[in-house]
């Protein structure tokens, strides 16, 4: 794929993203309220603290051994793997071990007690951090096609799951948070499937 159609494909794949984002964006805000909607922001806050500070970015480094042909795609994958495992047990290391420091920071002030929201978004961390590495992944061997159509999966799951929850349960924030856990580990599972068919069978791994 050159540049100009890889280029096009990502611009297609961010409009409907855009769609899907701001469809579950105004459902949500008109079935939670404003309270739980600026929880909901704090929630989503940690989760971007949690991809800021537990992504190694080891796949952008994986660009140099697969160009110069120091390792193949599928072995690469598998050492990503391996990184990725050893940074979500760095980052659950420390936000448990500051749980009620970090809980007192981000939710002082604040009467209700939110803590099994905290909770499960902290245990959903890693499945987001696996997802969004695969993605880049993706990005770095320039397979820019299963790149999208992950992408697209997950953002399509998440609306789906988030604006169900909403409308079908009375779960409000916990069913967000599941939706933002289960949505990323399905796509997860795609892109492995999708990984072992393209790389590791052709690596015979």
């Amino acid at each position: 794929m050159n540049i100009s159609k890889a280029t096009f494909s990502i611009f297609k794949r961010d409009v409907i993203i855009y769609f899907l984002n701001f469809l579950t964006s105004i459902i949500i805000s008109r079935k939670i309220g404003l309270t739980a909607l600026g929880i909901w922001s704090i929630l989503k806050l940690v989760y971007t603290y949690g991809e800021t500070f537990g992504r190694s970015r080891a796949e952008f480094a994986a660009i140099y051994f697969i160009g110069n042909k120091k390792i193949d795609k599928g072995t690469a994958f598998i050492s990503l793997n391996l990184i990725l495992i050893f940074f979500i047990l760095i980052i659950e290391f420390f936000a448990f071990s500051n749980y009620e420091y970090i809980y007192n920071l981000l939710f002082k002030n604040i009467d209700i007690i939110y803590k099994k929201e905290f909770l499960l978004t902290l245990i959903s961390i890693p499945i987001q951090l696996t997802f969004i590495t695969y993605s880049y992944f993706f990005i770095a061997i320039k397979d820019f096609n299963n790149f999208n159509k992950t992408t697209i999966l997950n953002n399509l799951l998440l609306t789906i799951f988030s604006i169900g929850s909403l409308i079908f349960t009375s779960f409000q924030l916990k069913g967000l948070i599941f939706a933002y856990f289960i949505a990323p580990f399905i796509s997860s599972i795609y892109s492995l499937y999708l990984f072992w068919n393209k790389y590791f069978k052709k690596s015979n791994i």
